[in-house]
C-alpha cells in the first residue's frame, strides 16, 4: 500500500518513514508544493495531510483528490513523530474495524485481509 505524506518536516522523513515501515506501508513524501501534485496523489492508496506544515493551496488539492478518486485521507494535526505515528495508528485501527474491508484494495493491499 502506497501512502503520500503532505507536510510535515523534512528532517524528520527518515523517522516517518521507519514509522511507516513498520505498519507495512510504503510512503511518499511531499514538503513543499510540487508541480505534478494531482498525479502523484491520484496514484497512492491514501493520503496523510500534515496541517501544521503545508500550504492552504496543496491541502485543498489532496482534499478534492481524496474526495474525487475515492482515496482515504487522513489528518496529522502536528509534525511531530508522536503524532504522525498515532495517525498511522488510526489509519490501520480504521481499516482493521471497517465493515467494508473484504472488498477493499487498501485493506487487502496492507496484507491485514487474514487478520480475523
Amino acid at each position: 500500500m502506497t501512502v503520500t505524506v503532505l507536510g510535515g518536516l523534512s528532517k524528520l522523513k527518515k523517522e516517518y518513514s521507519k514509522i511507516c515501515k513498520q505498519k507495512g506501508l510504503k510512503a511518499k513524501f511531499i514538503f513543499k508544493s510540487h508541480p505534478d501534485i494531482w498525479s502523484i496523489l491520484e496514484s497512492s492508496d491514501a493520503i496523510v495531510l500534515i496541517t501544521s506544515n503545508i500550504n492552504h493551496n496543496t491541502a485543498k488539492v489532496a482534499k478534492t483528490v481524496s474526495k474525487e478518486r475515492g482515496i482515504p485521507l487522513f489528518l496529522c494535526h502536528k509534525s511531530s513523530i508522536s503524532s504522525f505515528k498515532d495517525t498511522i495508528n488510526m489509519c490501520s485501527y480504521l481499516c482493521d474495524s471497517c465493515s467494508l474491508k473484504e472488498n477493499c484494495k487498501i485493506y487487502q493491499a496492507g496484507g491485514r485481509q487474514n487478520d480475523n
